[in-house]
């Protein structure tokens, strides 16, 4: 007995060998016997039929492939969660076509007829190809090979378009440091932060090339099988713009974005600017108060009774008195705040230094330091005291996340600790989206007056609906703002604290409304919340 294989390589030689009779008509009878020592198959005598003996031994061979290829079944919920559409209905064959999202690809599957049912007609793949409109990309030696030996239950491509090419987005090289934090270097062996190691003022000069951005690419169109075109979609412009004291140059291929002046690089805002920066060695008599439109670095000291006043950030070197510094951006002390109480630190940005004593310090974002000794500190993210000591003692810290390596003293110094969301922004969340509310409420009242006034009061209802409405606006726009600063707070911050080391007695930890008086010496701990409830974890 001759199997399947070795059959299927005697047809092949047979194709191969015998060119003199490849042409030769087979008559029906001849058909017939042929078929009959293949006894694996099923086959249709109809469509053997007036073929010459190369037509059918490539249709033998069609029908071996068809047993070989493993056939993946396609159920109902298969083709409805495509574009698809059948045609024909049982118990005959049926032929189901499908669509890909961009109608790049159509997919073609023949159902096997059932009892007493009829093998789909020669013509009707292309009669559907044409009925569906579809007429680039189409296989024709599928569509010749299925229409001749239909191939069933199994999925196939019948006819590709070409995918359109999205263009690659533009890129930006910043040739400065983007990501820069007034950070302690920390020693990789000792792990203890060195606050006088803050990185320095990153300064450009003149005609230096602060960004190196590449352009977007165009896209590539492709064609569906329907002959459309597909819009291959530009690639996306790079997110940074020229800000103060800097300008755009064109140069080939790339832009750049170059500095107009010397002073210091901020990047803020998707815009790289320039910073002047004001240098003095110490605030003192000599130099009054200072109030600059750019940042103030400070070689020396800052005395007790001066004002530091920067739009951009503030940078000593030496130790802050009993001063006050403000800044709308950040403050670094690397030589520490020593105050008597009455030193005033205020930043829109983060506060650094290396040690905080006897001061009032606030943040709209991070404070770091080695220790605070008898402050109030208070900062809308994270407070984090990291280095040779680590410690809490005295005062009163508020944050959202509060990390030390100790917290008190063995004295029991009394130390407050505060654990919450910005109360100011939480209340003006909480206000702005009632006067929303109310608004809203108010402007719908308003538009259903407006469709019964008469024509001598409706202009003045349109124009206070107007109003009504522009208020409504602002405040919606207010909340989505109020609502995002929020967002990135708690993106930033995992509210709670964390004790590497020692939690000493005397230390009350306000959490949110919540009152807690800590009585005894605790080792490494944390005060968090655990699926909605305050916990203390060892």
């Amino acid at each position: 007995m001759i199997n399947m294989s070795e059959r299927q390589s005697l047809l092949e030689c047979m194709l191969q060998e015998a060119s003199d009779i490849q042409r030769v008509e087979l008559s029906h009878d001849e058909v017939k016997a042929l078929l009959a020592k293949t006894p694996e198959f099923e086959f249709d005598l109809e469509k053997y039929g007036e073929i010459t003996v190369k037509e059918f031994f490539s249709l033998i061979l069609q029908e071996m492939e068809s047993k070989k290829v493993p056939v993946v079944k396609e159920t109902k919920n298969d083709f409805e969660a495509k574009r698809s559409m059948v045609f024909g209905a049982l118990p005959d064959s049926t032929v189901k076509v499908d669509f890909d999202e961009n109608n790049v690809k159509m997919g073609i599957y023949i159902t096997q007829p059932k009892i007493r049912g009829k093998k789909i007609p020669h013509e009707m793949i292309s009669s559907i190809l044409e009925e569906c409109g579809v007429t680039y990309g189409i296989k024709e030696a599928y569509v010749k090979r299925l229409s001749r030996a239909p191939v069933y239950n199994t999925h196939f491509i019948i006819a590709e378009g070409i995918p359109a090419v999205a263009g690659e987005d533009g890129k930006v090289e910043f040739q400065f440091n983007v990501g820069q934090k007034w950070m302690p270097k920390v020693d990789p062996v000792t792990g203890i932060a060195d606050y006088k190691e803050l990185m320095h003022v990153e300064q450009a000069k003149e005609n230096d090339v602060l960004c190196r951005i590449t352009k977007p690419t165009a896209g590539k169109d492709g064609i569906d099988v329907f002959g459309n075109v597909i819009e291959g979609k530009a690639g996306v412009k790079a997110r940074v713009d020229a800000g103060k004291d800097t300008k755009v140059v064109e140069d080939g291929a790339e832009t750049l974005i170059v500095a107009c002046a010397e002073g210091e690089i901020l990047f803020r805002n998707d815009k790289v600017s320039i910073n002047k920066v004001m240098v003095v060695n110490d605030v003192d008599g000599t130099t009054g108060n200072l109030n600059f439109i750019g940042s103030i670095y400070v070689k020396g000291n800052v005395h007790s009774g001066f004002k530091v006043k920067a739009s951009g950030n503030i940078i000593v070197d030496g130790v802050v008195e009993d001063a006050k510094l403000s800044s709308s951006n950040d403050i670094v002390v690397r030589g520490g705040i020593k105050g008597s109480g009455l030193s005033e630190i205020e930043a829109r940005g983060e506060v650094s230094a290396l040690f905080i004593e006897h001061a009032n310090v606030f943040a709209k974002k991070n404070i770091y330091a080695d220790y605070v000794l008898n402050s109030n500190i208070e900062s809308e993210q994270k407070i984090k005291l990291s280095g040779k000591y680590g410690f809490i003692i005295g005062g009163k810290a508020k944050a959202v996340e509060i990390l030390a390596s100790e917290v008190g003293n063995s004295a029991y110094n009394l130390t407050k600790l505060e654990v919450n969301y910005p109360k100011e922004l939480v209340k003006d969340i909480t206000d702005t989206k009632k006067e929303w509310k109310e608004c809203k409420k108010a402007v719908e009242e308003q538009e259903r007056k407006v469709k019964l006034k008469d024509a001598e009061k409706l202009e003045e209802a349109k124009v206070s609906l107007f109003q009504t409405r522009m208020a409504e606006k602002r405040l919606e726009t207010k909340l989505i703002q109020l609502e995002g600063r929020l967002a990135e707070i708690k993106k930033s911050a995992t509210i709670g604290i964390y004790i590497e080391k020692q939690l000493y007695p005397n230390v009350t930890i306000l959490m949110e409304n919540r009152n807690y008086h800590n009585k005894e010496l605790k080792q490494k701990c944390s005060v968090r919340k655990i699926e909605g409830k305050w916990k203390i974890k060892y």
